[in-house]
């Protein structure tokens, strides 16, 4: 997992930062189009966001990429991200599947707790027991 996870961030980071390199000069350079009052990749930060965002197949599109070669990275940023998710659905998966020592000993745990609750319960109907008995004795049976 944590293989993964250190694989993932690196990836992440870089496409960013990739992405960030080739689009920055269009919205640097098209400061005379109304449209664009932001600049969505001028921060590191941003172009992680976008990269996790369009990563988890989500994509929002309030950020696009406008250049060639930025809407290629784009789609390796899709490939990847879908590689990703399904990588990290399957190390969970194997991560939360038991093998047969693990069923046997969650089995032999559960036959433990039944028999200890048993016996609890027939301490307590012993104790129950015992505690009428002297007070029938002593004439008190309420």
């Amino acid at each position: 997992m944590i293989t993964f996870l250190s694989i993932a961030s690196t990836l992440i980071v870089s496409l960013a930062y990739t992405l960030r390199i080739f689009e920055k000069p269009y919205y640097t350079f098209n400061l005379s189009d109304p449209d664009r009052q932001f600049y969505p990749f001028h921060y590191l930060s941003s172009s992680v966001y976008y990269t996790v965002i369009t990563m988890s197949s989500v994509g929002y599109g309030d950020i696009i990429a406008c250049s060639s070669i930025g809407r290629l990275i784009v789609t390796v940023i899709v490939v990847v991200g879908a590689f990703l998710l399904s990588l990290m659905v399957t190390l969970t998966t194997s991560w939360l599947n038991m093998d047969e020592q693990s069923v046997e000993a969650v089995d032999s745990i559960k036959r433990d707790r039944l028999a200890i609750s048993v016996i609890r319960h027939a301490l307590q109907y012993n104790v129950a027991l015992k505690k009428r008995q002297r007070l029938k004795s002593s004439g008190n049976e309420d």
